[in-house]
């Protein structure tokens, strides 16, 4: 039986995953489905490595839930992309530069991360630093836009 997750804030502001070898500093990731962003989460230290997997925050006990979902909503940068200017490869990167409504952006995926298109229509990007990129109706970007996005869709 797998120990139970807890996790604390260390001084330095990290999480640290609490075992009975000691603590380990994890970085929470989300994991699909991106329409459920509060599910399946990996905890991973500081060379990627999953030290825990939760399913849903609820199962945790309160003190580590509360960290847990403070952390994945400060970290969690999304961006709705207005205007695509470039998408090239890059060896085994794709480097896009785009506006954004926060302003403009240039960031990289990796060459098999491919846009996911959501439930209600919208498309979702994921940058090598974790951070999301969305179109919440591809049909109203120029038609440049539109075509630069949908050559990496089906």
């Amino acid at each position: 039986m797998s120990e139970p997750v807890r996790l604390e804030r260390a001084p330095d502001g990290r999480i640290l995953l609490r075992r009975e070898t000691g603590p380990v500093p994890v970085r929470p990731r989300r994991c699909f489905p991106w329409a459920s962003p509060n599910e399946w989460i990996s905890l991973r230290d500081d060379d990627g490595h999953e030290q825990a997997l939760i399913h849903l925050p609820e199962t945790l006990e309160p003190a580590s839930r509360d960290i847990l979902l403070q952390e994945l909503r400060d970290s969690a940068h999304t961006f709705e992309i207005t205007r695509i200017h470039e998408c090239r490869k890059e060896i085994e990167l794709r480097c896009w530069r785009v506006d954004t409504a926060q302003g403009p952006r240039i960031f990289q995926t990796e060459h098999d991360e491919w846009p996911q298109r959501l439930p209600l229509g919208g498309i979702l990007i994921r940058d090598l630093a974790g951070d999301l990129y969305t179109v919440s109706d591809p049909e109203n970007l120029d038609p440049d836009s539109r075509q630069r996005l949908w050559v990496l869709l089906d």
